[in-house]
């Protein structure tokens, strides 16, 4: 880790391998997505931090953003989302999977 680099950042910043528009990243977290699709198109979720170096040198950086990367087959979409938005998010999830438990039972 570097100086000042958070501890879920996976980059060797002593290495110069690291990508020119990020500044720290975190390992993704991959989860299959089920359901009705196409058999042969894989679908998956992949969700990390990343937090991007700005346009200009002078700039402070922005804070880290969750992004969720939505993969299907070889194409993707990323949508970034702030802190609190993950944490909506999470919340609003949670409370979806307790509705779709109660009406397994």
């Amino acid at each position: 880790m570097g100086d000042g680099c958070p501890a879920w950042c996976v980059f060797d910043h002593e290495r110069s391998e690291q990508p020119v528009t990020v500044l720290h990243e975190s390992l993704p977290t991959v989860i299959e997505v089920s359901g009705l699709r196409k058999a042969d198109v894989p679908e998956w979720i992949d969700v990390r931090t990343a937090q991007y170096l700005p346009e200009e040198s002078e700039q402070r950086p922005q804070p880290p953003v969750i992004e969720l990367s939505y993969h299907e087959g070889g194409r993707y979409r990323v949508t970034m989302l702030t802190a609190d938005e993950a944490r909506s998010l999470a919340a609003s999830l949670v409370a979806e999977a307790i509705h779709a438990d109660e009406l397994r039972r």
